[in-house]
């Protein structure tokens, strides 16, 4: 990553995480926390949660899973969609109907939770950059690319 890819957002940079199984959640701590040291990360198991301080903070970035039990899972990508905050859904479920529902939010990014770590990686250094990524399986199991937004379609 560049300096000039960091200059368009505040620093430190915010990030907030959602997932409801909490090894998942500790990874990803971890993965954004190698990539962006200094990076400010928030992390929620409820979308009730995630929900309210999205209502309440500022968030440059949001990691979430698709499969939540409690709350709507469309409700946090909605949000970032409506507010035009990158996110990146990392979920154990990349089949084609999910995907095609969530290209038509604008997802950034998307990495299966059975993906390699490089993978995971890769998609959050794309994230940060906001280019598009879709990790292999992915879009194996969609036969669908990530879209292309930066044209402002």
């Amino acid at each position: 990553m560049t300096e000039t890819s960091l200059t368009k957002f505040q620093l430190p940079m915010k990030f907030l995480l959602l997932d409801d199984h909490p090894f998942a959640l500790k990874s990803l701590e971890d993965a954004v926390r190698s990539i962006v040291p200094n990076a400010e990360i928030y992390s929620y198991s409820t979308v009730e949660d995630a929900s309210n301080a999205l209502a309440q903070s500022t968030f440059n970035f949001v990691i979430c899973d698709m499969q939540i039990q409690s709350g709507k899972s469309l409700d946090v990508p909605l949000y970032c969609y409506r507010e035009r905050v990158p996110f990146m859904v990392f979920s154990s479920h990349s089949n084609k109907q999910l995907i095609s529902d969530l290209n038509q939010l604008r997802i950034t990014c998307m990495i299966n939770k059975s993906s390699p770590t490089e993978e995971l990686h890769e998609g959050i250094r794309n994230l940060l950059n906001c280019k598009k990524y879709y990790c292999s399986r992915a879009q194996q199991g969609s036969n669908l690319r990530p879209p292309d937004y930066e044209s402002g379609d």
